[in-house]
């Protein structure tokens, strides 16, 4: 059943019923067969998909990132943080780079 469909059955169930709409204004069910037969029978109501978000593009590092001296600063007890403001990356970028190799080091100790 169409959604016109359901309107116009809903509206032939309630012919004895009176509407308000928001404004207050008093519509019979008479009144509102009347105003429905004004409207297209091939009224459809198009169901909006919502857009699907593009996936973020991955930035490359703007700077060449100095491993060595990353994993160097690491074992001298430096924390991400220190690191990252002295190569010029995010801490984030340098946690990451340092357990890379610290993964490859244990990966190939195996």
């Amino acid at each position: 059943m169409t959604r016109a469909e359901a309107l116009r059955k809903i509206i032939n169930d309630c012919m004895d019923v009176h509407f308000v709409t928001k404004k207050g204004v008093i519509i019979s069910g008479d009144d509102l067969i009347d105003i429905y037969d004004k409207l297209s029978e091939d009224i459809t109501i198009a169901e909006e998909k919502p857009e699907k978000a593009k996936p973020k593009k991955r930035r490359k590092p703007k700077v060449d990132l100095d491993v060595g001296k990353m994993m160097a600063l690491f074992k001298a007890g430096w924390s991400y943080k220190a690191i990252a403001d002295e190569i010029g990356c995010s801490a984030s970028t340098a946690y990451n780079k340092i357990t890379e190799v610290l993964q490859d080091e244990l990966h190939n100790e195996r």
